[in-house]
């Protein structure tokens, strides 16, 4: 059901016209049954973020089981500093999936609590320097993936493989 909600996902946003293909859409679905929860299609994405309503996010909240988040990165990169942070603060999220228009697809499988506050560390360092708030978070993302891929496995800060 993922690869088949990806799928989706995907061909929806390919079939845009060329300034709505490059934003970003999600689709919630079941963890246990794979049913959609819901998806925010119909309305208008940015860029770099997508989000849902808090309609919406009551609606994921009320649903007896866990979920699995889905959503494309038109630019083709990995699981962002706020998809990190969505996955530790929601606890309803036991799965997020980043699908990559070239075809790349990425899973947030864990997220340790230390991350939080390691990362906005971080991005207090970079505004000393830099006033583009999304270079900002682009760098400090950078610093903690290099961070995180230097400890062994067991001192990691997040779990993200690329699939």
């Amino acid at each position: 059901m993922i690869y088949q909600e990806v799928g989706r996902l995907l061909e929806y946003t390919d079939s845009l016209d060329e300034d709505r293909m490059e934003q970003e859409r999600m689709s919630i679905i079941d963890y246990i049954d794979g049913n959609l929860i819901l998806d925010n299609f119909d309305r208008n994405g940015t860029v770099y973020k997508t989000g849902i309503t808090k309609e919406e996010l009551n609606k994921v909240r009320n649903n007896p089981n866990s979920v699995i988040v889905i959503h494309n990165h038109s630019h083709n990169g990995r699981p962002s500093g706020k998809d990190l942070l969505t996955f530790l603060e929601e606890d309803k999220v036991k799965l997020s999936i980043i699908a990559c228009h070239n075809g790349d697809l990425y899973a947030i499988y864990w997220v340790k609590d230390r991350f939080k506050e390691l990362y906005e560390a971080r991005i207090i360092d970079k505004k000393a320097v830099l006033t583009d708030i999304d270079e900002v978070k682009r760098l400090a993302m950078t610093d903690m993936y290099r961070l995180n891929d230097q400890l062994p496995e067991k001192q990691k800060f997040f779990n993200v493989i690329k699939l």
